[in-house]
């Protein structure tokens, strides 16, 4: 399809040919150009819309051609033109039909011809030599040339082109049809195709536009494609460049994701950064906005860093800017500083600055890390130590003063046990009655001190770590079972019912007899103070192969649900100093747990209340090593120390 000239009547195109050129609608002149101009002389408006008669002596026959449109293209002619200045000036020219009505004609000055024919002939040489080096450019630049006819036959290409669509040399191209050899990736088919239609169809140029294509070997490649549309010899064709931007977009992305990465980076951490200038804020992550208790950095953004200064630190931090600025000391090394929030809040805070450039303008980076939470782990750690120190000192004063009570103690039961056997058995005396009374109660009394004294002691030495458990392979079930049967007696006097129960009767496993026996004392101790006459208490043995299971329940008044893991802890009792019905300084179940815990075991209870508890006790079942002495039954059956009954139940009085 050849490409036709459409024109109306702006004729602003003729301004960049270079002879001069009147555009004739009929006999009237609707275009000149500058070229023109300079041989006519005058302006423009002077010329439009008059008859080209008036200033170029044309035939007669000649306007009769043109009015009934039956001029022969292209034929020249010769005449005179009148200047403005009135001058004739000889000419020759040329006239061409456009289209319907409208005429081209191309002056030429016949004074100058013979230079205008030496002209003709160096321009010719000239372009030849041009056409040879713009053919050289072509096939030297990177971006890939190819030229079609109007059916998109490659009439030429460079070896860029050939590189570019996945052949080896350009000789390959030449004669085979573009849609042969380019395979355009089917999201960008579409407006590829239209772009082309529209170069086909007298579009003169197409700007370059981002495409993919699929070469030979299956590789996709991004290209941007450029065209332009061009007449030769009547004929339309159209020039493509394209160009590889595969690895440009790539390092694009590669940048943008790179970007991604920092401003993530940057946002995400910990301590607050802030970008500005002399004046403001330019940029702040989220954790500067949460150091400022701001909602967001937007909302400190274009706000004066200063603002947000200590009125005692203001003067070292603008001297530390301008020192950046005017004296140009790039780094500054972290200071202490103290910050106001938006809301007025003071934060202690520590600093750091650099400057760099960005489009030529210094700017400085502000890291600022928030001081408050390791200000307040310094005071908790502070505060931490003191109470250490604090619980060495009661620690050491508990055990002290034990030790001190301990010793007169001893001497007093030591005396009261000296009068005992030599006047305890003289029923003759006259008070015999009221000195055994009395007797007794004061050594209730003393065995009461002592027990509180010796888990003083026992304490003290589990916070100082200094309380051994003494291991050595004993039969559990004996040591347990004797225990029981030394207390019985005890009781039945008090009408309480006790039984024992076991499904094995031989467990030999390591354990320490006196810290054992102290256990299960407390516990038996406590089911009878908090019984009543007519209950019963049931300690029951369970071999469970890795492990033993000890439990001691009783029918007492119970423990409320809300109190069944405090009663566990130090100091802490179920009734209050001003209600409780029984005697107890609440050490007892924390000791318990702490012996029961050094064996390697664990403690729990059930309860409910006016039902009775349930105490069961988990021992793991270990042995030491063979070289330590295994203690045999004839041992283990020793009778427990009366005393330590005595001690152990002190709290419960008849």
């Amino acid at each position: 399809m050849d490409q036709k000239l459409s024109l109306n009547y702006d004729c602003s195109f003729i301004e960049y040919l270079s002879d001069g050129i009147i555009i004739l609608k009929g006999d009237k002149i609707i275009g000149i150009n500058k070229i023109a101009l300079e041989k006519l002389g005058g302006d423009r408006e002077s010329y439009l819309n008059h008859g080209i008669q008036k200033y170029i002596n044309v035939p007669e026959e000649l306007i009769d051609k043109i009015k009934t449109g039956s001029i022969v293209p292209s034929t020249s002619y010769s005449g005179n033109l009148l200047t403005s200045m009135g001058l004739p000036v000889s000419i020759e020219y040329n006239i061409s039909r456009l289209n319907n009505d409208m005429y081209i004609l191309i002056m030429n000055d016949i004074n100058n011809h013979g230079m205008r024919q030496l002209d003709y002939v160096n321009n010719t040489k000239k372009y030849e030599n041009s056409e040879k080096i713009y053919k050289w450019l072509l096939g030297a630049i990177p971006d890939g040339v190819l030229i079609c006819d109007k059916n998109l036959n490659i009439t030429y290409a460079n070896n860029s082109a050939a590189v570019i669509v996945g052949q080896r040399d350009y000789k390959e191209l030449i004669g085979r049809n573009l849609k042969d050899i380019i395979n355009i990736h089917p999201e960008y088919k579409n407006i590829v195709v239209q772009s082309m239609k529209s170069l086909l169809n007298g579009e003169s140029t197409m700007p370059f536009l981002e495409q993919k294509l699929i070469k030979n070997n299956g590789e996709v490649i991004i290209v941007e494609v450029a065209g332009i549309s061009f007449c030769e010899s009547g004929n339309t064709n159209v020039m493509l460049i394209v160009r590889n931007i595969t690895e440009r977009k790539q390092a694009e992305q590669e940048l943008v994701e790179s970007n991604d990465r920092y401003a993530k980076l940057v946002d995400m951490c910990p301590d607050g950064v802030f970008v500005f200038d002399e004046e403001r804020i330019i940029f702040a992550n989220q954790a500067g906005a949460n150091m400022l208790n701001a909602p967001c950095p937007e909302a400190v953004i274009g706000k004066k860093f200063m603002d947000f200064t200590h009125p005692d630190f203001k003067s070292i931090v603008q001297k530390r800017v301008d020192e950046i600025y005017i004296n140009n000391i790039h780094k500054k090394a972290l200071i202490q500083d103290k910050m106001i929030a938006l809301d007025g809040t003071v934060k202690d805070i520590e600093i750091t600055n650099i400057d760099f450039y960005d489009k030529g303008k210094k700017l400085i980076l502000n890291m600022v890390r928030d001081l408050t939470e390791r200000r307040k782990a310094e005071e908790n750690k502070r505060q931490l130590e003191e109470a250490l120190e604090y619980d060495k000192i009661r620690t050491e004063f508990f055990s002290n003063i034990s030790h001190e009570f301990k010793t007169p103690l001893n001497i007093i039961l030591g005396a009261l046990q000296l009068i005992d056997s030599m006047h305890g058995n003289n029923t003759d005396c006259i008070r015999y009655q009221s000195f055994r009374r009395y007797s007794r109660i004061i050594k209730q009394n003393c065995y009461r001190l002592l027990r509180l004294i010796n888990n003083l002691i026992d304490i003290t030495r589990l916070d100082a770590g200094f309380l051994q458990i003494k291991l050595s392979n004993h039969d559990i079930v004996s040591a347990v079972e004797d225990i029981v049967l030394s207390v019985a007696e005890y009781t039945k006097s008090k009408d309480i019912t006790l039984t024992f129960d076991t499904d094995v009767e031989e467990k030999i496993m390591a354990f320490d007899p006196d810290k054992i026996e102290r256990v299960i004392l407390n516990l038996l101790s406590n089911a009878i103070k908090f019984n009543k006459p007519g209950g019963s208490i049931d300690i029951n043995m369970y071999d469970k192969g890795n492990k033993v299971i000890i439990s001691i329940k009783d029918t007492g008044i119970g423990i409320p649900e809300d109190m069944k893991e405090k009663i566990f802890e130090r100091f802490r009792r179920v009734d209050n100093l001003f209600t409780r019905s029984t005697e107890g300084s609440g050490i007892g179940l924390s000791l318990v747990k702490s012996l029961i815990e050094a064996h390697g075991g664990n403690i729990t209870v059930q309860s409910e209340q006016e039902i009775g508890s349930e105490f069961i006790i988990e021992l793991p079942v270990k042995l030491v090593s063979s070289d330590e002495a295994v203690i045999n039954d004839e041992q283990l059956k020793r009778q427990v120390n009366v005393e330590r009954i005595n001690i152990e139940f002190s709290d419960i009085y008849s």
